[in-house]
C-alpha cells in the first residue's frame, strides 16, 4: 500500500505541475515567442520528484507549499517571460484552485469513508488515493476549459461567458451548501455527493457545449473567408488577364508608331514628326506606369488596380516601400489589398474629384498600410456603403479577420470627404 501511495502521489503532482503550466498559459503565454509543450512535460518530472521528495520529510507542510510556490512561479516567469507580480498572481490564483478543489473531493472522500478531512490527508489511505484521483481529474477539466475559452475569447460573446461563469458557480454554491449543511448520516452524504457529482458533470457539460460552438464558429468564420478569397482570386486573376492584354496592346501600338515615325522622317515632315512625338511620349508615359514596392504580390494587386482605376478616371498615387520579409502571408496581403482598393475604387464612381493614394511602409517594427480615397457622401465606418452589401460587408470581415488573426489593428477614419483605410501590424520575422 505504501508503494502504491507514493505512486499516486507522484502522478497527483505531476497532474498538478502539468496543469500550473496549462493554466499559467492561458494567461501568461506570449503569442510572439511560443513555449513548447515538450518543456512543460520535461520540467513537471522533476519538479513533482522535488515535491514528492519535500512531502517524503514532511508530508503536506505549508513550508513545502511555499516552496514549489514560489519556485514554480519563477520558472513560469522564465519561461513565459511574463511580468513577476502579474505571474504571482496567475499562480497564486491556481495554487488556491486546486486548494479548493482538493478539500471539495477530499471530504466527499472522507464522509464515504467515514473518516474526518485532517485524518485523510495526514494518512496513507484508500481514501486519500480516491479523493486524489477525483480532484485531478476535475483540476484537469477546469484547467483545460479555461485554457480553451480563454484562447477563444475574442470569438465566445462576453454574454455566454457571463452566463456559463455565473451558471457554474451557482451549481457549486446550491450543491456546496447542500451537501455540507444538509447531509450529516451516510446515507444522506452519499445522496447528496451524487447530487453535487451530477452538479459537477453538468458545469463540465456547459463548457465543453461552450467550447463546440466557439471552434463550430470559428470554422464557419475561417470557410467564410476561404469563399471570399476565392472570390477575389478569381477576380485577381482577370484583372492580370486585362492588363497583360492591354501591355500586349501596347507593344503592338509601340511597333506601329515606330513605323510612323520611319515614314514620317523618310518624307522630311519635321513638323508633323515633332507633333506625333509629343503626342505619342504623353501617351505612353501615362500607359507604361508600373509601379514597384518591392514585394511581388503588392506589385501584382496595386497595377491590376491601378488599370481598373484608370478605366473609372480616379487618379491613382503609390508611396510603398516593402521589405523582403513581412509578417503577412501573400495570401493575406492580397486579400487586405485587394479588398480595400475594390472598396476604395467603387466608393468614387461618383465622385467629381476622385483619387486613391497608397502608402505602405515599415516603420519601427510596424508594417503599416494605409489607402485613403474621395468619398463625399456620410458613411458607417463599421460596415459597407456600397450597392453589393453582402460582397463587400465580407470583404470587410475578411479584412477585419486576417489583421486579428496577426494580433494587429485595422480602422476606418472619415473625415472632410476623405476615407481612410489604416492596418497595423507587428513585423515580427
Amino acid at each position: 500500500m505504501t508503494k502504491f501511495f507514493w505512486i499516486s502521489e507522484y502522478i497527483f503532482s505531476l497532474l498538478e505541475c502539468l496543469m500550473g503550466f496549462v493554466f499559467g498559459e492561458s494567461f501568461l503565454a506570449n503569442d510572439n515567442k511560443p513555449v513548447s509543450r515538450k518543456v512543460y512535460i520535461l520540467t513537471a518530472f522533476p519538479f513533482s520528484a522535488g515535491m514528492i521528495a519535500l512531502n517524503r520529510i514532511n508530508l503536506l507542510s505549508s513550508v513545502n507549499t511555499i516552496i514549489f510556490f514560489i519556485a514554480f512561479s519563477l520558472f513560469c516567469i522564465c519561461i513565459f517571460r511574463s511580468h513577476i507580480i502579474k505571474t504571482l498572481v496567475i499562480e497564486l490564483l491556481y495554487f488556491l484552485l486546486v486548494f479548493v478543489i482538493d478539500m471539495i473531493m477530499c471530504s466527499i472522500a472522507a464522509d464515504i469513508t467515514g473518516n474526518s478531512i485532517s485524518d485523510l490527508f495526514n494518512s496513507m489511505s484508500e481514501g486519500r488515493i480516491i479523493g486524489g484521483y477525483t480532484s485531478k481529474i476535475v483540476l484537469m477539466i477546469t484547467c483545460i476549459a479555461v485554457n480553451k475559452l480563454v484562447s477563444q475569447k475574442q470569438i465566445i460573446s462576453k454574454k455566454i461567458l457571463v452566463l456559463s461563469f455565473g451558471g457554474s458557480v451557482a451549481l457549486i454554491v446550491i450543491s456546496s451548501i447542500l451537501y455540507f449543511e444538509l447531509g450529516r448520516d451516510k446515507d444522506s452524504n452519499i445522496i447528496l455527493m451524487s447530487v453535487f457529482l451530477l452538479m459537477l458533470a453538468l458545469i463540465a457539460a456547459t463548457y465543453i457545449a461552450v467550447i463546440n460552438i466557439s471552434e463550430s464558429q470559428i470554422k464557419k468564420e475561417e470557410n467564410n473567408l476561404i469563399s471570399q478569397q476565392n472570390i477575389f482570386l478569381e477576380r485577381s486573376l482577370k484583372e492580370q488577364e486585362k492588363t497583360f492584354s492591354m501591355w500586349r496592346k501596347s507593344v503592338h501600338d509601340y511597333k506601329n508608331t515606330i513605323l510612323v515615325i520611319d515614314s514620317l522622317i523618310a518624307q522630311g515632315k519635321i513638323d508633323e514628326l515633332g507633333e506625333f512625338v509629343h503626342r505619342e511620349q504623353s501617351s505612353f508615359e501615362h500607359k507604361s506606369e508600373y509601379f514597384h514596392t518591392g514585394n511581388t504580390t503588392a506589385d501584382t494587386i496595386i497595377n491590376a488596380k491601378y488599370a481598373t482605376a484608370l478605366s473609372f478616371g480616379i487618379p491613382f498615387t503609390v508611396n510603398a516601400a516593402i521589405p523582403e520579409q513581412i509578417a503577412l502571408s501573400d495570401i493575406h496581403l492580397a486579400s487586405i489589398l485587394g479588398n480595400l482598393l475594390d472598396n476604395a475604387i467603387e466608393a468614387q464612381t461618383d465622385e467629381t474629384e476622385p483619387f486613391i493614394h497608397i502608402q505602405i511602409s515599415v516603420i519601427n517594427s510596424l508594417f503599416m498600410i494605409k489607402i485613403t480615397n474621395r468619398c463625399s457622401h456620410s458613411i458607417n465606418t463599421h460596415t459597407t456603403s456600397k450597392k453589393d452589401k453582402d460582397m463587400h460587408g465580407i470583404g470587410l470581415k475578411s479584412v477585419r479577420s486576417i489583421v486579428q488573426s496577426y494580433d494587429g489593428e485595422f480602422t476606418l477614419e472619415a473625415h472632410d470627404d476623405i476615407v481612410e483605410a489604416i492596418i497595423m501590424i507587428q513585423n515580427n520575422v
